[in-house]
């Protein structure tokens, strides 16, 4: 996430669902998140980051073979297992706001 510009869209497709995942602020794990069954449209969150299931995370980052963990509210998201990640182009996407 550090890494990523505010607007930059991350697609993450999971064993089970594909995410669409919107970096709002560089710098930030805040983001907005679409995809799954928790996030039918875009909602804000925030992307802890990636685990294998136990209790060492992958801070603020997205990996292959790891759960996506975010947290909303006072709950926390865990995807399944990522499959593939990508970056699609923001400057194409106008169904953000």
């Amino acid at each position: 996430m550090d890494q990523l510009a505010p607007l930059d869209r991350l697609i993450v497709n999971t064993h089970h669902s594909t995410y669409e995942v919107i970096a709002t602020a560089a710098g930030s794990a805040e983001v907005l998140v679409r995809g799954g069954s928790f996030f039918p449209e875009f909602t804000s969150a925030r992307l802890s980051g990636c685990s294998l299931g136990g209790s060492f995370l992958k801070l603020r980052s997205v990996h292959v073979g790891f759960c996506m963990e975010f947290a909303l509210d006072r709950r926390v998201i865990v995807t399944s297992p990522v499959r593939a990640i990508s970056i699609a182009d923001s400057r194409t996407d106008a169904d953000v706001m």
